[in-house]
């Protein structure tokens, strides 16, 4: 008589085979949140410097003003106004009478959405929903005491969520229009 070859597992490999899956899932699932969670903040501060670079690159190139500001709620044009926020999004802009509005026929050179979600986008200098790039490549926010004049800009956008200050980026602006990307919590200060 021919015996005949069975081919299988047998409870207690399959039982084996199940609980290394469960540990492996088990200490995979962390991390992979953790990941998920850095690359929202990456991409957040990565979106908003391409803009910072776009308009730097347009305001020379183009030898005219290019105006970035956030987004007024339920609105797709920019606000400076107080409760608007970047994380609302923001909209670039060739501001061709330089009044510092986006007025009809102004060309819109990008305009980004919402930050991803429990994502905040705010600035060190106080309620900076405006600033410009001169033709010069350098950048500047209204004066509060008289928005018809200009201050140089050095500050920073802080770009957190709810893991606080050790996981947050930050985009740093010089006088010249310069961005560094810095992760430095000494260099970001707070978190919302």
């Amino acid at each position: 008589m021919n015996k005949l070859n069975a081919s299988g597992f047998t409870l207690i490999e399959l039982m084996v085979g199940v609980a290394v899956l469960a540990i492996a899932l088990g200490a995979g699932v962390p991390s992979m949140s953790e990941f998920i969670q850095n690359s929202r903040l990456s991409a957040q501060a990565n979106d908003l410097l391409a803009s910072l670079h776009l308009a730097r690159t347009e305001a020379i190139k183009r030898n005219a003003q290019v105006t970035l500001c956030a987004k007024s709620p339920g609105a797709a044009n920019c606000s400076i106004a107080a409760g608007t926020g970047w994380q609302i999004g923001w909209v670039v802009f060739v501001d061709v009478n330089n009044n510092r509005a986006l007025d009809a026929g102004e060309p819109v050179l990008d305009s980004h959405g919402a930050a991803a979600n429990r994502v905040a986008i705010t600035p060190s200098i106080g309620n900076l929903n405006l600033f410009f790039y001169t033709s010069r490549g350098v950048v500047r926010y209204p004066d509060p005491a008289d928005v018809t004049l200009s201050v140089a800009l050095n500050g920073i956008f802080r770009i957190c969520d709810g893991r606080g200050l050790d996981h947050a980026r930050g985009l740093v602006l010089s006088p010249t229009g310069r961005v560094e990307v810095t992760k430095s919590t000494t260099v970001i200060g707070t978190c919302p």
